[in-house]
């Protein structure tokens, strides 16, 4: 998703911030300057709802970056796709329940192992709000995000591969666990 583009990810998140089960936690700089954000859903199956619905308009969204790289055209298929798909076809998503979705921090920015705190808020955040169990997926190219998501009382519940081959975790987080040991 990240190569498709500003104009993409302008009316993806207008989707899924104006879909009522979306949880958004920011983080911002001393200069008010958004450095960071964790975002999931309390609903996965509301949020493939919200996409699914709006799935003409991110398609429009997304033509700019595929003219630019016609390749993406097949992964953006792809993903579309997995939003209709059986239970059994190959999944890019957790489907149901809580789901954590993207966590990010600018690079570069100041005091970037406050991201670790901002991952730790927006947990706090789903508790309250009654999650229990929220699972995530991490590309296994990204290592380092799995270790700090297992030190934060995450398990990995399934390894899977993706229709375009790429290998992920799906994990889950018992909010019930103690993350401060």
């Amino acid at each position: 998703m990240h190569q498709l583009g500003e104009i993409f990810f302008r009316q993806y998140y207008r989707v899924i911030l104006g879909e009522r089960w979306t949880v958004v936690v920011c983080a911002i700089d001393a200069q008010g300057k958004l450095v960071g954000f964790h975002s999931g859903t309390l609903r996965a199956e509301e949020y493939s709802r919200a996409l699914r619905s709006r799935m003409f308009s991110l398609g429009l969204a997304a033509l700019p970056a595929i003219f630019r790289r016609p390749s993406l055209f097949s992964h953006c298929l792809m993903r579309f796709r997995s939003l209709f798909g059986s239970r059994s076809s190959l999944e890019f998503v957790v489907r149901e329940g809580p789901r954590g979705e993207y966590w990010a921090w600018l690079p570069g920015a100041p005091e970037a192992l406050r991201a670790l705190e901002l991952h730790v808020k927006w947990h706090d955040v789903m508790s309250a709000l009654g999650a229990q169990n929220i699972r995530a997926e991490v590309d296994c190219e990204n290592p380092q995000i799995l270790k700090a998501a297992i030190k934060w009382g995450a398990q990995v519940v399934r390894t899977f591969k993706t229709a375009d081959g790429r290998e992920r975790w799906e994990i889950e987080y018992c909010q019930k666990t103690d993350r401060n040991s």
